[in-house]
């Protein structure tokens, strides 16, 4: 509160991750092969951009 408005990118994250942690429980980072073109177009033809599968276009947000 003394702060005033912090912007997320202003604040310690190590610190807000201590603070956090307890909380998370176990943390992971693993590498997977899916991308936003994984299991489409199984009912019905979509415009997807397949030459960059990260491209805004193939985004799905339900």
């Amino acid at each position: 509160p003394r702060e005033g408005i912090v912007e997320p990118e202003e604040m310690d994250f190590e610190r807000v991750l201590e603070i956090a942690r307890p909380y998370l429980g176990e943390m992971v980072g693993v590498y997977g092969d899916w991308t936003p073109l994984a299991g489409r177009e199984r009912l019905f033809s979509e415009d997807l951009d397949r030459e960059d599968a990260w491209q805004f276009k193939n985004i799905r947000v339900t």
